[in-house]
């Protein structure tokens, strides 16, 4: 709960002053920058299966931006080969939303900011020996947390615990993963009233 506060606190006060952050960001990321890598979707899955949990396959690599550039996605790494930005591009080449990563020994955090510089959300991985344990995700609207369970180092059931600031009461799901040769053949939204949303393929 000391994360979910700690991590809350740190979105309003960037939520507040939103351009002095965005400006800090991009420069450490491009003075940090040894490679870009360009793709159409999403290439790096940073968090566990990020694309399959979007609804998406794995992106595939371009040599450069293409005319249309909806869902392009340029990612910029350190020397140690971790993204520390990704640039997203919408419908034309003026619309570009980015997302800046943090990292620490057991933990990833990133700050997501759309195209006019304003925060969306900050998200807090906490890892224990390289493996995703939880992600606090802190919004404009809301809050919520993953919990991540696995069986044999594959995830196997995320448990979403989500609460709007307007609301009284959170609310729960879990998303279930089903797997052939250890790829998401299947991802499912379970409800608690049984309904089940089958998000990939």
């Amino acid at each position: 709960m000391n994360d979910l506060k700690s991590v809350t606190e740190k979105f309003f006060e960037i939520q507040s002053n939103p351009g002095i952050f965005f400006k800090k960001f991009l420069e450490s990321a491009k003075k940090n920058t040894s490679q870009k890598r360009i793709s159409k979707g999403i290439l790096y899955n940073i968090r566990p299966y990020q694309a399959h949990r979007a609804g998406f396959k794995q992106g595939k690599e371009i040599k450069s931006l293409s005319k249309n550039t909806k869902n392009i996605h340029i990612y910029y790494l350190d020397h140690n080969d971790n993204v520390v930005l990704i640039e997203i591009y919408g419908q034309c080449e003026k619309i570009i939303n980015r997302e800046f990563y943090f990292y620490k020994k057991n933990s990833i955090e990133s700050a997501y900011f759309d195209d006019s510089e304003r925060i969306r959300n900050i998200t807090l991985s906490s890892l224990i020996d390289g493996k995703f344990i939880q992600d606090i995700n802190v919004g404009r609207y809301g809050t919520s947390i993953y919990t991540y369970q696995y069986i044999d180092n594959l995830v196997k059931l995320i448990l979403v615990n989500q609460k709007e600031y307007d609301q009284d009461e959170s609310s729960t799901f879990q998303i279930l993963f089903d797997y052939s040769d250890e790829e998401p053949s299947r991802i499912v939204n379970i409800f608690p009233n049984g309904y089940e949303e089958q998000i990939f393929p």
